[in-house]
């Protein structure tokens, strides 16, 4: 599950028949590989959250257990965390002097 930009939390789902599940022949392509779920409203609790099975279509291409694990570099640091480790090459500079 990945939230997007848009503020609608994304997601992929495996084909399963009851027996088998992935992995599934390449030439497979169904609603399940080659389209994304939904939740339009994830700040609103039960069915008010829109969940919208296989509604965004991904044009022809396939997706297999997830979505790409991309980190969100932009977030602010967290004062005091230290897991905020990250420097810049002006800072490492600086230090060095």
């Amino acid at each position: 599950m990945r939230l997007a930009p848009d503020d609608k939390i994304y997601c992929s789902l495996n084909y399963y028949d009851g027996i088998n599940t992935y992995p599934y022949s390449d030439s497979l392509n169904n609603q399940f590989n080659q389209n994304l779920c939904v939740i339009n409203d994830p700040d609103s609790a039960g069915l008010a959250c829109n969940f919208t099975p296989f509604s965004f279509s991904l044009g022809g291409n396939e997706t297999y257990w997830g979505l790409p694990n991309n980190p969100d570099y932009d977030l602010p640091a967290l004062a005091g965390s230290p897991c905020d480790t990250l420097v810049s090459q002006n800072e490492m500079a600086g230090q060095q002097q």
